[in-house]
């Protein structure tokens, strides 16, 4: 069996392997900025995969997400949608958009900082 290099190891092959919620980043988060963070804790796998099913989100061809956070529910969005679909994902906390930025690698998936009052 071939040996996996660490570089490989800590790059996985496929972008929406389920990955950590980063929990940490989103308390931090919440206590930096509590009128912009719905939540203390980020949503959880059976909240998100309520939302995937109950949107139908396999039919659609544009999803808009407000609020993404640390990218709990953005991930189990972009596992749920189609491989031409897009996923724009609009955020206020700029922290959480260099995070969703740097641990999602999907094309699929644009990543706005900006606040959902200005759409």
């Amino acid at each position: 069996m071939p040996e996996i290099s660490q570089a490989a190891q800590s790059n996985p092959p496929h972008p929406l392997i389920p990955q950590p919620a980063h929990p940490i980043a989103f308390l931090r988060g919440f206590l930096e900025r509590p009128k912009e963070v719905g939540s203390i804790i980020p949503s959880s796998r059976w909240m998100e995969r309520r939302i995937t099913r109950t949107a139908e989100i396999a039919k659609a061809n544009l999803i808009i997400e407000l609020g993404p956070g640390t990218g709990g529910t953005t991930k189990a969005l972009l596992q749920a949608m189609g491989p031409d679909a897009t996923l724009l994902a609009i955020e206020i906390n700029p922290g959480f958009c260099e995070l969703l930025t740097q641990t999602i690698r999907d094309p699929r998936l644009i990543v706005h900082e900006g606040s959902a009052t200005d759409i």
